[in-house]
This record gives structure tokens, C-alpha cells and sequence, in this order.
């Protein structure tokens, strides 16, 4: 049945690349599902999380808000975490798609507070507080045991799936595996069979839902089945563009954590090229396993009369190193495009068609889109955007500037990066800042910044850094006006908390 108002559906990954997604940059990873999403919808190539963090991106895609903003500004389960639970929850935006008279389904990772679940905040569904599953079979770092899970697993009497380690480093560390079993022992498979349990009863109903799908993966380690594995050739993938960077001519800081400071990933910028190409390898069959959900969910929707009354968005928290910058892993460290360009695509039955879309945007943006395609009235404190006018009118002009943040992942730091057409500047208060021409070179390899003919290059993207750090107010506009007072023309008024 369908109502005045469409249904939303929201799918997530974790700490996927845009570059490695045929259906997003013509990648060698096997996206199905999402070249179905993209045919109908609108491919974002231009689009940057707010924080290439969990918990920061995530409490801001469902606040619209930067991480400075609503408080979360690393993870709050982490040994260095300022808060474990959302300080700011009036700022979650999901309610006022309830007032609107939408039901909430919420399956899978969560990772916003250490300690609170979101079906403790109105959504019903499968969810667990912090990061969520125990790490058996690998999918997580060990928090809570997703008890709904291990039910599923005897309804259908499955086993839980083995863990097998394929890429280790010389310290023993676990980088990538697959799991054995069929693909329905699989989590990804779980949540998207509850999650179309959900699309189905609620679809039955003279009201709309929203939907999100939030997956676990591809974030390492990596765990596709033995079958996905099988897809993907180490001998023949891809190295990344800036596999190779020597880091040279960037913050200190970069060499010493990728080289020192391994974290629970002991010997992982010393894997070699064979054995980060076997990495990269699960990396997108785990990509790939996930898509194959993406297609089933697709599939249902169809089956059920409602695909042309359902608008879905697609995106990823963050992306990932996997190896680049010589042996980088996980995130967090530097505001490269390896970790902050991400993946988005956005379907809207009757207004997208297919195609690209070159404006800024960002993950932060989906929610209050949602909210106006809705019908809701969007709320005074937003920092995101709606993308409707853009998706109405692919001509449209977007942001001239974004700009994101970065306060560090297993110690606090802060940067912030600024794009601004081909341009982009990244800050960093205690070391030297950064300046890449995204065209001449995409894969940043060389900073620019000093060199002749770059002064008011630099010059203008730093206003334009400050001029939205003070808008928003974050605490780092005075800081910028502080280290670069002759590009800061005056104040841009009063900040806004």
C-alpha cells in the first residue's frame, strides 16, 4: 500500500572507499546492487564525510550537525573518548520523521553512545549500544552480543560462522580472512532479512516507514564468505594510487603513527605489496557479499509493489586506508581522500533518473534531504544541507566550500580540511598544513602549499575555512584567524551555537 508521503530507506557501510565501487568511480569492486541504485538514482562523485571517524560521522548524519556541534568528537568506547553517549540526543533529527508519521526500523550498527541503543531512542528493530558484536566470528572489537543474531542462527539452524585468517601481520595481528558457511549464516545476511521482515509488515500499512540498514562491514578485518573471496584474484588487484606515498613533505605526526604507533595492528605498514594485495582482496569480496544484500532488498521491494513510493539512500561512514600512504591502516590519522571521499548515491522514484552529480555534499546531508522529501519542517540548528534542490535540479548549484573535521582516533588531535573546486587545504595547528590540486593530482602525493603561484590559493581557502568554522561555531575559527590573520578579512559575525 502507498501513502501521500514515500518511504526512506537509509544503507550504510563502514569504512568503504569511493575509488574501489564499480558503481560509484568504475572500480574493480563488484557492486550489483548499487549499479541497480545508481541507475535510478543520482551518483554523488563529490562527496566527503564530516569526520572520517565512526562515532563522530554517524551521530552527525543523524543530527545534522558537525562533531564540534553535538559533542561525539571520537568514539565514545575508545580509551581517549571525551563522552561515551551522545551529550546533545535533542538534536537527533529521526523524530520529527515520527511526528510525520513514519515508523522507525533500525538494523544493525549503531556506534553513536557507548551505552545506549537505538531502540532505546524510538527506533524498533536490531541494535546493540558502542560498537556492537562480540568478535566472534570477527565482526567485531568485542563489545555486546547481538542476542537477536544468535536466535536467527537457531530458527534457521545455522551455525555460527568460523573465522579463518588469510593476511597476518609479522607480529601475528589478524588483517583480513573469510568466514565458512553458507552466505544466510552471514551477518550481512541477517540484517537484511530482518530489515525486509520490517519493509514487508510495515508495507502493508496505509503509512510510511523509514528504514535504515546499517552493516558492519567492509571495516577490517575483513570476513566475506569463502565463495565472495573466490571472486577476486590477489595477483591481479589493484594497487591504490597512493599506495606508494613516502609521506614526505606532510605532518610528522602521519610518519610516526604509521610507522611507530601501530596500535593493535603490530607490523602493518611492514606487509609487503603480496600481502596487502591479498587484503585488498577480501576487502572488496567483504564489499561485494554486503552488495549482494543490497540486491535482495532491492529485489523485495519490487515484489512488493512500494519500489516506486521508496526513496533510498546509499553511503559510507568514512572510507579506508588499506594499505595506502606506505602501509596505512584503518583511519583516523591525516584528512586524505582515501578515508574522507565517500561513496553516496541517493534514488528518488519520479525526479532521479541516472546520471553524476559533481556539487558538495556529505553524509550529514542525507537526513535533513529525507526530512524535506518528507514534508517536515527542517529544524533552526542544522549545519547540513537538504539535497533536494540539487536532486530536482541537477544543474543546481551547490556549497562552493565544505569544509570537515578531524580530532584524531586513538589519541585527540585536531585538523580541518577545506575543498573548494579543484582545491584543497587541509589545517593542522601543530604541524605543517597541506595544499593538493585534486586535479593535476587526485591521489594527493604532493603538497603544493608554499610552492609560486599557490599564495592565494591558500590565501582564499583559508577564509573560507574560517568564514564556516565561525558560522558554525567551532572552536577552531579563532585558531585559524590566530596562525593566518592577514588572510582573515574582519569576523563573520556571531557565532552560532
Amino acid at each position: 500500500m502507498t501513502t501521500d508521503r514515500p518511504n526512506l530507506i537509509l544503507i550504510m557501510t563502514d569504512q568503504q572507499r569511493y575509488d574501489m565501487l564499480h558503481a560509484t568511480n568504475g572500480g574493480p569492486c563488484e557492486s550489483p546492487g548499487l549499479d541497480r541504485l545508481a541507475d535510478r538514482g543520482v551518483s554523488f562523485t563529490n562527496a566527503h564525510t564530516v569526520c572520517a571517524l565512526c562515532t563522530p560521522a554517524r551521530a552527525s548524519i543523524f543530527t545534522g550537525v558537525y562533531p564540534h556541534t553535538h559533542g561525539l568528537i571520537n568514539n565514545g568506547d575508545m580509551f581517549s573518548a571525551v563522552h561515551r553517549n551522545l551529550p546533545r540526543r535533542d538534536l537527533f533529527l529521526h523524530p520529527l520523521l515520527q511526528r510525520r508519521g513514519y515508523s522507525l526500523g533500525y538494523f544493525g550498527k549503531w556506534h553513536v553512545d557507548a551505552d545506549i541503543s537505538p531502540t532505546d531512542e524510538g527506533f524498533e528493530g536490531v541494535s546493540v549500544p558502542a560498537y556492537g558484536l562480540e568478535p566472534s566470528p570477527g565482526y567485531g572489537f568485542g563489545s555486546v552480543p547481538m542476542v537477536e543474531y544468535d536466535d536467527y542462527l537457531r530458527e534457521r539452524n545455522l551455525r555460527l560462522p568460523e573465522f579463518h585468517p588469510t593476511v597476518t601481520t609479522d607480529k601475528g595481528k589478524i588483517v583480513a580472512g573469510y568466514i565458512d558457511g553458507p552466505e544466510e549464516a552471514s551477518v550481512p545476511y541477517f540484517l537484511t532479512e530482518r530489515t525486509i521482515d520490517f519493509v514487508r509488515r510495515e508495507s502493508s500499512k496505509n503509512r510510511p516507514f523509514f528504514a535504515t540498514l546499517q552493516f558492519w562491514g567492509p571495516h577490517e578485518i575483513s570476513k566475506p564468505t569463502r565463495s565472495h573471496l573466490d571472486r577476486y584474484d590477489p595477483a591481479k588487484i589493484p594497487l591504490w594510487g597512493s599506495f606508494a606515498d613516502d609521506l614526505s613533505g606532510r605532518p610528522h605526526q602521519y610518519l610516526r603513527h604509521r610507522d611507530e604507533f601501530e596500535c593493535w595492528y603490530h607490523g602493518v605498514s611492514r606487509m609487503g605489496e603480496e600481502r596487502w594485495r591479498r587484503a585488498i582482496a577480501s576487502y572488496f569480496a567483504h564489499s561485494t557479499m554486503i552488495d549482494f544484500q543490497i540486491v535482495r532488498l532491492l529485489d523485495e521491494l519490487r515484489s512488493l509493489g512500494i519500489e516506486d513510493n521508496t526513496v533510498i539512500a546509499f553511503c559510507s561512514d568514512h572510507g579506508n586506508y588499506t594499505g595506502s600512504r606506505g602501509g596505512l591502516f584503518d583511519k583516523g590519522v591525516a584528512m586524505f581522500e582515501d578515508i574522507y571521499h565517500i561513496p553516496m548515491l541517493l534514488s528518488w522514484p519520479g525526479v532521479t533518473n541516472g546520471g553524476r552529480a559533481a556539487q558538495l555534499v556529505s553524509n550529514f546531508d542525507i537526513m535533513p534531504t529525507f526530512l524535506e522529501i518528507a514534508g517536515a519542517e527542517l529544524p533552526p540548528w542544522l549545519q547540513a544541507e537538504s539535497m533536494v534542490r540539487l536532486l530536482r535540479n541537477p544543474t543546481e548549484r551547490g556549497r562552493e566550500a565544505f569544509v570537515a573535521e578531524n580530532h584524531g582516533t586513538y589519541y585527540l588531535h585536531s585538523q580541518r580540511m577545506v575543498i573548494a573546486g579543484r582545491y584543497k587545504y587541509v589545517f593542522t595547528p601543530y604541524d605543517v598544513d597541506e595544499l593538493y590540486d585534486l586535479e593535476e593530482d587526485p591521489h594527493e602525493l604532493h603538497n603544493i602549499l608554499g610552492e609560486p603561484g599557490t599564495q592565494a590559493t591558500a590565501a582564499n581557502l583559508r577564509r573560507r575555512m574560517f568564514a564556516a568554522a565561525s558560522a558554525n561555531g567551532d572552536p577552531l575559527a579563532d585558531v585559524v584567524k590566530g596562525y593566518f590573520p592577514d588572510d582573515i578579512v574582519g569576523d563573520s559575525g556571531a557565532r552560532r551555537r
